[in-house]
């Protein structure tokens, strides 16, 4: 007898299989599709590595602090953007992975992938799309290169003065330093302690302010004689204060501009046995003084390079008739990090426009061209690094001083 065909089941059958099958890739396909972005973000990462390890381009990190439910990383310096290549280095994106608890594998994961995104290794497809609860805090850190020139970037003040270039303490907003300087030349020696408090602003801006204490012995042979023994001068008083302002500009913050505006709050006019202290050994100067300028702050693998400027505005003439000339400053400084240490060498060219005066009078052969040459090493203790440093000052007839450094600082 022919076979009948039971349409009413067939249906049935049919529509549990498509069933099935609809519920089989509901699961299925998004674990492949995870599984594909995986492996796409792993190969994305490796070409990253790869193109780094190839230019090994630094600049200085930003800092944040990452808080997820699973774990917190503090102080992740987060690569940071170099112009001339275009790329982000990984190398602490890396470092803070690596780290990081192990109650939380996906912030750390996060935290390498997103610093892979940003440098273009990820198109926007591929970035990864979760959702990373953050408490962000960006801080140009010059890891710690921020301040190395001026107010903010390390400098200590203008000119041939000496300049703390380093790590210095990275995260803080407030930094306190402390630098104390001897120097000797023919007829001066000089101690000078200065106390420098900086804060970061809004608006990329730096201020601060600089108490210096000073020390020194002058010898002057025109005093001697009236006396009749060999004595020096001595001074010992607080300097004019300083106020400091310093702004960064440009995308990286590598350009900086800084202002420095002396007080006349120490006396000009301080004598010894009725004997006027000659005006280079006198602690202030009678006069609002002034120095412009800007650095440019060019970052290499081994460390950064620091070019740039300054005008020094000096007062001109006080009441006492002391007169120290304007003059204009340049100055160039290489430096080298390794993993606690970082070295520095580097000089300044100052220019005087005319002959200084002490009570009226010209001061003789006194060089207008100076060049001084430092060297600089720094301890870069996380909390308080130290700074030690050397410098040498020359001109047309030969050594005119010498000077040692020694520096700590810390940051909150």
């Amino acid at each position: 007898m022919p076979k009948t065909i039971r349409v009413v089941p067939l249906l049935t059958e049919v529509l549990v299989c498509a069933t099935a099958a609809v519920l089989a890739a509901a699961v299925l396909l998004p674990h492949a599709k995870r599984s594909r972005e995986a492996a796409e973000n792993s190969s994305a990462v490796q070409r990253a590595r790869s193109a780094l390890a190839a230019r090994r381009l630094y600049t200085a990190p930003l800092v944040r602090t990452v808080e997820t439910a699973d774990a917190r990383i503090d102080a992740v310096p987060l690569p940071s953007f170099s112009r001339a290549a275009g790329i982000f280095e990984l190398h602490e994106a890396e470092t803070a992975a690596a780290h990081a608890e192990p109650a939380g594998d996906t912030a750390a994961e996060d935290c390498l992938l997103s610093a892979v995104a940003a440098a273009g290794a990820l198109s926007a497809a591929q970035a990864p799309q979760r959702e990373m609860p953050l408490l962000t805090t960006l801080k140009p850190e010059t890891a710690a290169w921020a301040s190395v020139g001026g107010c903010g970037v390390g400098g200590s003040g203008g000119g041939g003065s000496v300049r703390w270039i380093g790590r210095r303490v990275p995260g803080g907003r407030v930094e306190t330093e402390l630098l104390a300087t001897y120097s000797a030349g023919d007829d001066l020696k000089t101690a000078k302690t200065n106390v420098k408090v900086t804060a970061e602003v809004p608006g990329r801006f730096n201020v601060g302010l600089q108490i210096p204490y000073l020390y020194s012995e002058r010898r002057d042979a025109d005093y001697e004689a009236m006396i009749g023994e060999e004595r020096p001068l001595r001074v010992h008083e607080l300097g004019d204060l300083n106020l400091l302002v310093s702004r960064k500009f440009g995308m990286a913050g590598n350009i900086v501009a800084n202002l420095t505006i002396g007080i006349p709050t120490a006396p000009h006019d301080v004598s010894q046995d009725a004997w006027h202290v000659p005006y280079d050994a006198q602690p202030g100067r009678g006069k609002l003084t002034l120095s412009l300028g800007a650095e440019h702050i060019v970052e290499k693998y081994y460390g950064p390079l620091i070019v740039g400027g300054s005008y020094n505005y000096l007062g001109g003439e006080n009441d006492v008739g002391d007169f120290k000339a304007d003059s204009i400053s340049a100055f160039c400084f290489f430096s080298y990090r390794a993993e606690r240490l970082v070295h520095s060498l580097g000089g300044t060219l100052t220019y005087a426009f005319e002959e200084d005066r002490n009570l009226g009078a010209v001061i003789a052969d006194q060089p207008l061209l100076l060049f001084t040459i430092q060297y600089g090493l720094e301890l870069s203790f996380p909390k308080f690094p130290m700074y030690i440093a050397a410098t040498g000052t020359f001109s047309g007839d030969g050594m005119e001083a010498f000077g040692v450094s020694l520096g700590v600082m810390t940051a909150f």
